[in-house]
């Protein structure tokens, strides 16, 4: 019986980390009521401020307007390339808008060498080893992409994702990725 319990959390972990190996996971969610064949055109909505919130405002290595371009440009395209056009002038048949949340967070790891844990079998001791903490300062970015329709100023559709990175170059490579993940599953069938 214990050989099972540690193989079902063995297996348990392996799929876990095979889950982060590969990336994000992306949630959608929609209104079941909508009908989204008719959708052919899209635009913008109209925004006063870009829709990026970050946990550190003043940081001089997040280009705010550059992340914007790149945004949306990748959502320009991924839509472009399911046969949705942009339409300029005119009434559209459904409204873009996403949000993008940049924030800093503290990832704290902590190792016992097992002497005072009364869980751990004979104490695991080992010369030279000891109870101690890892502190990591971790960035992690979340991008939430909105479909609306225009006459009712309803949401419709929302894709979401959340990235880990190490420094904002890197998130601006994954940028495209993230997008064509979340957008994948638009126009839901």
């Amino acid at each position: 019986m214990r050989f099972v319990s540690r193989f079902a959390g063995v297996t348990f972990f392996l799929l876990w980390g095979f889950s982060l190996a590969f990336g994000q996971q992306v949630i959608i969610d929609f209104d079941r009521k909508q009908d989204f064949k008719p959708f052919k055109t899209y635009d913008w909505l109209v925004q006063e401020k870009i829709p990026i919130f970050q946990a550190m405002p003043d940081s001089p290595d997040v280009d705010i307007e550059q992340f914007d371009k790149q945004i949306r440009e990748g959502i320009d395209k991924e839509l472009g390339k399911k046969g949705f056009q942009r339409s300029i002038s005119g009434e559209p048949d459904f409204l873009v808008s996403y949000i993008a949340i940049c924030e800093l967070d503290l990832d704290v790891q902590e190792y016992d060498s097992g002497t005072n844990s009364p869980n751990v079998p004979y104490g695991h001791w080992r010369p030279f080893y000891q109870t101690s903490n890892d502190v990591a300062l971790v960035r992690n970015g979340t991008l939430s992409i909105d479909v609306i329709a225009p006459e009712s100023n309803k949401l419709v559709w929302r894709g979401k994702a959340t990235e880990t990175f190490d420094k904002p170059k890197d998130l601006e490579k994954k940028l495209n990725k993230i997008v064509k993940k979340i957008l994948k599953k638009f126009p839901p069938k």
